[in-house]
């Protein structure tokens, strides 16, 4: 037997290094440099479905933040609604959350967070999910484009995209594993309930645009940073085509003045429904637009496309009932809603609510314009308050209280003009008071 010295001598091994594990599969996202990219949402679902959890169930891991453990308690998920793909802070904070857990680190692509910059994100997201009814069938996954709200059809497959499915069962699949692209409630593929109903062209023609958008090389790098080339490209525009009159600009793409003006300003972004009608009516894409690259612009067209204001699903008997009782009880809520504002936290159309609840829809009218009336004079008391005490401080260090000494020395309130004359009885008393005193001394 031979013994240890008679062993060669290998040397020191050589440093391996590894990787630190992560509590999750890396699992890699779909679709990525192309029009057709998976949206977070999908991303999330698909990764719970090969851990076989549900989503709550990463809320509970040791790696989750005390804000994603509470995003795990909300009786409606956040990942699950269609402004999850928005790029707000809560998708920031569980793009974070994956990234670190999955050692993926191109996730911001699978949001709008690339374009937020450059477009005014109010209104930009759809507000229910939807889906293609054949798109499913060959790629089972969720398009980031189908949760943008100026889409309304599959360029793919030009049909009209649908909410989901109607069946009325009870939601059982939010607290076990559920399969990608299927009915939260019944838990059936949403390529089999899911019917496909022939849209308009220019629905299709403004899917087309978006989803050029989305397969556009920025959207890997980081999107754009500021609408400053969209200003260049609308100023361009206004000068070779409308002889440099905005006004002219405005009509052709179907805005007002005044918020082509803003646009044109810096002081707002455009929304990326008016950037697709400008891409539409120029013959360019909408990344040629927010580039400024008015080397593709072409001489306007004749007819663009129309961008419609989102619609709400119609409203049968069973949702009626049910907006009567949120009515009655907004009517007795100690803080009132304007009759908009609560539209938009029931789905529905202001008007509509005036046609099916009339009498409902005035008391709530009348008490929001109450309301407004009551603050309106609290701010108005507590500004003449402040006036008071400010021109009493002048009058104390021996200075007249005038009206402009009082206006430089402290900001004037909202709506100044409308209250000037009660100002002005203000600094009469004071002015008199102040006289006496000097008669005193």
């Amino acid at each position: 037997m031979k013994s240890v010295e008679q062993y060669p001598v290998l040397g020191e091994l050589p440093a391996i290094e590894t990787l630190p594990r992560t509590q999750l599969y890396r699992l890699e996202p779909i679709g990525m440099g192309t029009g057709s990219r998976e949206s977070l949402t999908s991303y999330v679902e698909r990764l719970a479905w090969e851990h076989h959890v549900t989503v709550r169930d990463f809320c509970t891991l040791p790696a989750a933040s005390a804000r994603i453990r509470e995003d795990g308690k909300l009786k409606r998920l956040v990942t699950g609604q269609p402004f999850f793909n928005a790029g707000l802070t809560v998708t920031q904070r569980w793009i974070e959350f994956l990234q670190e857990n999955t050692r993926c680190t191109d996730l911001n692509a699978l949001t709008l967070m690339p374009l937020a910059a450059a477009v005014n994100t109010s209104g930009l997201m759809a507000r229910e999910r939807r889906w293609c009814p054949l798109c499913p069938v060959q790629n089972p996954y969720a398009h980031l484009l189908w949760d943008i709200a100026v889409v309304s059809a599959c360029p793919i497959h030009e049909v009209e995209l649908v909410a989901g499915c109607a069946c009325t069962a009870r939601s059982k699949w939010r607290r076990v594993a559920r399969r990608p692209v299927s009915c939260v409630r019944c838990g059936r593929p949403l390529e089999e309930v899911l019917h496909a109903r022939k849209t308009s062209n220019q629905s299709v023609r403004i899917s087309r645009l978006v989803h050029t958008l989305l397969a556009h090389p920025a959207w890997e790098t980081g999107g754009w940073s500021s609408a400053r080339n969209t200003r260049v490209f609308l100023e361009r525009a206004a000068s070779v085509y409308f002889q440099g009159e905005a006004a002219h600009l405005a009509q052709a793409i179907g805005v007002a003045k005044s918020s082509l003006h803003d646009w044109m300003s810096g002081r707002r972004r455009p929304s990326l429904s008016w950037l697709v009608a400008t891409a539409d009516r120029f013959g360019c894409d909408i990344a040629d637009v927010l580039n400024g690259a008015t080397t593709a612009m072409r001489a306007p067209a004749t007819e663009a496309v129309r961008v419609h204001r989102r619609k709400y699903r119609s409203i049968d008997d069973k949702r009626r009932a049910r907006l009567a009782e949120e009515l009655r009880r907004a009517t007795v809520e100690t803080t009132g809603l304007s009759l908009a504002a609560l539209a938009r936290r029931l789905k529905v159309e202001p008007a509509s609510l005036r046609k099916l609840f009339p009498r409902e829809s005035a008391a709530i009218v009348a008490r929001w314009q109450q309301d407004r009336r009551n603050k309106r004079s609290a701010r108005r008391e507590q500004a003449m308050v402040s006036l008071r005490a400010k021109a009493e401080e002048l009058a104390a260090q021996g200075i007249l209280p005038t009206a402009r000494r009082v206006r430089d020395q402290m900001p004037l309130p909202a709506r100044y003009a409308q209250f000037h004359a009660e100002f002005n009885e203000v600094l009469r008393d004071v002015r008199h008071q102040f006289s006496l005193r000097a008669v005193r001394n």
